[in-house]
């Protein structure tokens, strides 16, 4: 006997008697019969009132529409399991049943089909439609006694089966009317190999995309491929690879931004021409620059992903980071953290808050994002790897205000300090290194090599880092005068530059490339403790590779640095050489 309705409808254990142990206790009746759920009604008893499941919403509202319906309903079974998963186990004979007896009878009549059609039918069929005064049982189990083909027509069709030889053949194994009077075994019915009079009824119809050629597909697909996770990082829904591509069919703004940054990112790593680029972002802002006039215009998401996208093809277009696209994203986000509901807007925010934190490292400048829009409600997020990575981007954003705010103080400092090793020691184990071997100069290899398991734990470890480095080099314990001056100092610096070459370490050996911005921050802003010749070489060639890979232009960071060091003549001259050579 199968598990009544009730027990069903309330995902609970039935023990399957006649009348069970929960509706006996819960003092409802115990039904049985067909196992249908509507959208939001499971009604198996007409007498049935909203005290019997009070506290579930299966009935409908007082003012729900109705539509006519037929004079006559009739459930048509299109498998022999399809009807059975109804009527198991209960005594119902099957003379009870027309509908259900018929079906047998015909099923016990049929001739097996190849295994090979089946499986392209449950494919092809699942998409087509149902013919008129059928259902459309898309998921329905398909078994080989369902379909049948003459002796004379299976040798012809079965090698090579068809969309209109599979849909011709379900039309003859479903025992419903069929169109214009022909009945099932008449000479004028469907046959598999109709191709006339099925094929364009079942053609599906292209029509005009939103791309112009061929190769705008492939930028699409590039931004998607290499672009998109440099987005998504923290965002367990891909908003930038999934959801991106598919608002960016129905919006041209973002259209345009996409594939004018893969454009730029693909000239700069092949060949690739550059000004298809150029074309696509002059599209981008003519359609842009109108529309941030306009009030209504700055709630649209495609308007707040385009912004986050144009800031980093200015990044990559001059190497030289600004604010410009940073005050749009501004404008656009919601100033209270409260505001940021939806998912979309919340992934983007953490992204502006990365891309603030890079230019706050740049410029030595406060962060101007609110952080009151990291206290958004994350309790569907506490126990993911997304959680603690945004944790770290929140304290790295709190470091920056407090050292380049104008006057750090103690206090502060104590606290940020606490918040470090809060992370630190309440952070899954995740997070742990997978492979670690320490610097060895003696190889000319200055950077330990760490190596971790995703992107979010390798970028969770580099903003640590990254605040740990600023506390340090802004340390308000280090006394000004006297004599445990030098002593402090040189301790600072041995304590940052180790920092430092962790970061780079870790960019390495890890596949995610914008590791590798952060790590040239750090490089950039601790250059000139950086005395080693050899070292100095090894981080040029960093900063180099990070060019090659990233297509984020940084010469004139590497002649900032060899300016910085002194470099003689010669090292210059052969560093120009290398770098040609590279190009």
């Amino acid at each position: 006997m199968p598990g009544c309705t009730g027990c069903r409808v309330r995902h609970l254990k039935c023990d399957r008697s006649k009348t069970c142990s929960p509706c006996q206790s819960a003092g409802r009746e115990c039904i049985r019969g067909y196992n249908v759920r509507f959208r939001n009604l499971v009604c198996p008893n007409e007498h049935a009132t909203a005290a019997d499941y009070g506290t579930y919403e299966y009935f409908f509202d007082e003012d729900q529409s109705w539509v006519d319906e037929m004079a006559e309903l009739k459930f048509v079974d299109e498998t022999q399991d399809t009807t059975e998963s109804y009527w198991q186990g209960t005594a119902i004979a099957d003379d009870a049943h027309p509908s259900f007896a018929s079906k047998h009878q015909s099923v016990r009549n049929r001739a097996p089909a190849s295994s090979s059609i089946l499986h392209e039918s449950n494919n092809l069929y699942s998409s087509a439609k149902p013919l008129p005064g059928q259902c459309n049982r898309r998921h329905s189990p398909l078994r080989d006694e369902d379909y049948y083909y003459p002796a004379s027509e299976t040798a012809t069709h079965m090698a090579v089966p068809t969309l209109n030889t599979i849909n011709s053949t379900r039309q003859q194994s479903l025992p419903s009317a069929s169109p214009s009077g022909v009945t099932p075994g008449s000479d004028s019915q469907h046959r598999p190999g109709d191709v006339e009079s099925d094929m364009f009824t079942n053609t599906p119809h292209w029509s005009d995309g939103p791309l112009v050629d061929r190769m705008e597909f492939k930028l699409l697909q590039h931004f998607v491929t290499h672009l998109g996770p440099w987005f998504d990082v923290g965002d367990s829904r891909r908003h930038f690879t999934k959801l991106a591509p598919k608002m960016a069919a129905r919006s041209p703004l973002l259209m345009n931004a996409i594939l004018a940054i893969a454009a730029l990112h693909l000239g700069r790593t092949s060949d690739y021409d550059v000004f298809e680029a150029v074309k696509y972002h002059d599209k981008c802002l003519g359609l842009m620059v109108p529309m941030l006039d306009e009030p209504d215009h700055l709630k649209k998401d495609d308007l707040l992903m385009t912004t986050v996208v144009l800031h980093l093809y200015e990044d990559m277009d001059d190497g030289n980071t600004s604010r410009r696209h940073l005050s749009a994203t501004s404008i656009v986000l919601p100033s209270r953290g409260t505001c940021i509901s939806s998912y979309l807007r919340r992934a983007v925010f953490w992204v502006h808050l990365r891309q603030e934190i890079y230019l706050a490292c740049v410029e030595q400048c406060t962060i101007q994002a609110n952080l009151d829009n990291c206290n958004v409600n994350l309790s569907d997020e506490a126990d993911n790897d997304n959680y603690w990575f945004h944790r770290t981007l929140f304290i790295s954003a709190q470091v920056l205000q407090w050292a380049f705010g104008g006057s750090p103080s103690k206090e502060r400092w104590q606290e940020l300090v606490h918040l470090l090793k809060e992370w630190d020691f309440n952070r899954p184990k995740d997070f742990d290194a997978l492979f670690f071997n320490p610097i060895d100069p003696m190889t000319n290899r200055w950077t330990p090599e760490i190596c971790y398991a995703t992107d979010e734990h390798v970028c969770s470890a580099h903003f640590i880092l990254l605040a740990k480095l600023f506390l340090t080099t802004h340390d308000p314990t280090i006394p000004r005068i006297g004599p445990r001056l030098k002593s402090a100092t040189a301790k600072m610096k041995e304590y940052a530059l180790s920092y430092v070459r962790t970061l780079t370490g870790i960019a390495i050996c890890n596949s995610y490339v914008p590791a590798r911005f952060t790590a040239t921050l750090a490089i950039t802003n601790c250059a000139n403790w950086f005395e080693d010749r050899a070292e100095q070489g090894y981080l040029i060639d960093f900063i180099q590779v990070t060019e090659q890979v990233s297509a984020v232009p940084r010469r004139q960071a590497q002649r900032d640095l060899i300016d910085e060091w002194g470099w003689p003549e010669e090292d210059r001259m052969l560093f120009e050489v290398s770098r040609q050579s590279a190009i």
